[in-house]
C-alpha cells in the first residue's frame, strides 16, 4: 500500500506492506520507488513490517527542503519513522544498489538502532573512485556540473570507451539512458550528491559492523557490471557476521523469482 509521511516541509512516499514483528526499513535504486520491494512481499510479510520510502527527488515524494538529504536528516526521518510505527528498539534495513549508501550510512550513524541489514547488489562496500572524484572534490563537482549542462564530450568519451572496449555495452546502456535529457542529468547531480552525503569509508563500515555483529545479508550477481562482486566476496571475507549469497544473475536483482532466495536466508536465520 502506497502511502505518505509529512516529515519536515516535505512529504516522503512510502510503501508499505507485511504484518511481521520487525520493522524493515527499505532504500531503492537508482530512479526507482519504494513499490519496487512489493516483489518480495511473499518473502518479507511474515517477518517484517515492510517501510519502504522514496527516496528525495525519486519516486513521489515531494523534496522540499531548502538543501540535499544529510546523514543527520536521515537519522532524524528514520527515528521520526520508528515513532510513527511505534518502533522503540531498532530496525532492518534492506538496499539495492545505490539505496546501499543510505542504509550503511544509517547504520554507521546509528548503530544502536540497526539490527539487521540485507544488501542486495549495493553500493557503499567500497568506495568508487569516479563517485568520490565528482561528489566530494571541488573541481570533480566542478566537472560533474558541468557535463550535466554540456554533455557532448562526456558521451562522445563514453562511445569511444565503448568502442574500444573500456566500457561495458550494458553500462553504458544504463548510463545514457538516464542522461539522455537535461531533466534526467539534473536529477542524476541531486541524487549523487543526496547519496555521496550518506557515504563512509568501507575500512570504518568493516570496523562497526565487526564492533556491532551486524547481522548482514549479502545477495550480489556474479555477472554483475555495476557493483562487481568481488566486492562483496572481499567484505564479507572482512566481516565474519555475514552471510553471502551469489546469484547466477547481474545487477537488476529485484525480481520476484529471488524472493526464494530471501526465504531461504530466513528460514535458515530461524533455524539456528
Amino acid at each position: 500500500m502506497e502511502k505518505e509521511f509529512n516529515w519536515r516541509s516535505s512529504q516522503i512516499a512510502y510503501t508499505e506492506f507485511g504484518s511481521g514483528n520487525t520493522l524493515l526499513i527499505a532504500f531503492h535504486g537508482y530512479g526507482q520507488s519504494g513499490c519496487i520491494f512489493k516483489k518480495f512481499e511473499s518473502a518479507l510479510s511474515a517477518q517484517y513490517r515492510v517501510v519502504s520510502i522514496d527516496l528525495p527527488h525519486q519516486g513521489k515524494t515531494q523534496w522540499n527542503e531548502n538543501d540535499e538529504l544529510t546523514i543527520a536528516d536521515l537519522e532524524d526521518l528514520v527515528r521520526s519513522l520508528m515513532r510513527h510505527f511505534n518502533e522503540s528498539k531498532d530496525v532492518s534495513l534492506m538496499a539495492f544498489s545505490i539505496g546501499g549508501n543510505y542504509a550503511l550510512g544509517l547504520a554507521a550513524t546509528c548503530p544502536d538502532i540497526v539490527n539487521e541489514i540485507w544488501l542486495l547488489a549495493a553500493d557503499g562496500l567500497y568506495t568508487r573512485r569516479i563517485f568520490y572524484f565528482a561528489t566530494k572534490t571541488v573541481i570533480g563537482k566542478r566537472i560533474f556540473h558541468h557535463f550535466i549542462e554540456h554533455p557532448k564530450f562526456i558521451f562522445s568519451l563514453m562511445r569511444l570507451m565503448l568502442k574500444t572496449g573500456q566500457l561495458d555495452k550494458k553500462v553504458y546502456k544504463f548510463y545514457r539512458g538516464n542522461y539522455d535529457t537535461l531533466e534526467k542529468r539534473r536529477n542524476v547531480y541531486k541524487r549523487w550528491i543526496s547519496a555521496s552525503r550518506m557515504n563512509y569509508r568501507s575500512t570504518r563500515i568493516i570496523e562497526l559492523a565487526n564492533q556491532h555483529q551486524f547481522k548482514i545479508h549479502l545477495l550480489y550477481g556474479k555477472f554483475d557490471k555495476v557493483i562487481p562482486l568481488s566486492r562483496a566476496k572481499h567484505f564479507h571475507k572482512k566481516v565474519p557476521s555475514s552471510s553471502l549469497t551469489i546469484l547466477e544473475q547481474g545487477h537488476d536483482l529485484i525480481k520476484t523469482k529471488n524472493s526464494k532466495f530471501i526465504q531461504e536466508i530466513i528460514d535458515d536465520y530461524k533455524a539456528q
